[in-house]
């Protein structure tokens, strides 16, 4: 069983080091087709180009975890990671942040947001799991409403108002009557 273990665990570190000379060999390639002898068609994107295909792949993923379809979902995690890459060499060449400048900052925040992980922290609870990262997040960004931070672009304006604040628990309407009126109410005040 111990053995087992141990074959496993030298897999998974294997895996993690082969993941990172892919994503160093993805950052390469998207170098290359954003270069002066690259594609005229990668050339010519910029951030607001790439966002439409961007979101076109997360709904892609979302699809394939719908459907339970894990090859599918493979391919469309690509993809994301792909764009992700492909936004960041725009802003690379804008010299704004690099795709290493993001990673660093994913990397903190996990780090910051799971102080019972990686801090002397005891928390016993998901619920006080997700209490925390809230009180992370908004210490780390100045918010006064649970509406602030939601992206305007968002469909999912209902699911993260609910999972910010459980008071909003108390309406008698089923979800979908709740959530379409409230997306409603929203996208008024917004507009």
């Amino acid at each position: 069983m111990i053995f087992h273990g141990i074959i496993q665990w030298g897999r998974e570190m294997r895996d993690t080091k082969n993941a990172g000379k892919k994503f160093e060999q993805l950052v390469e390639i998207l170098d290359n087709l954003r270069s002066e002898k690259g594609c005229p068609w990668d050339r010519e994107q910029d951030e607001k180009s790439i966002a439409n295909y961007f979101l076109e792949e997360v709904y892609e993923a979302i699809d394939a975890i719908s459907a339970g379809d894990a090859r599918s979902l493979a391919e469309e995690l690509g993809d994301v990671i792909m764009e992700v890459v492909f936004l960041a060499r725009i802003f690379k060449e804008k010299e704004k942040f690099s795709i290493s400048d993001v990673l660093e900052g994913i990397n903190q925040k996990m780090i910051r947001r799971h102080p019972h992980v990686f801090a002397q922290k005891y928390i016993r609870t998901s619920e006080k799991v997700i209490d925390e990262w809230y009180r992370q997040k908004k210490k780390e960004k100045a918010r006064q409403s649970i509406l602030d931070g939601l992206a305007k672009s968002s469909p999912s304006h209902i699911s993260s108002i609910s999972s910010r604040d459980t008071s909003l628990s108390f309406f008698p309407f089923s979800s979908n009557f709740f959530s379409m009126n409230l997306n409603l109410f929203i996208n008024f005040l917004l507009a």
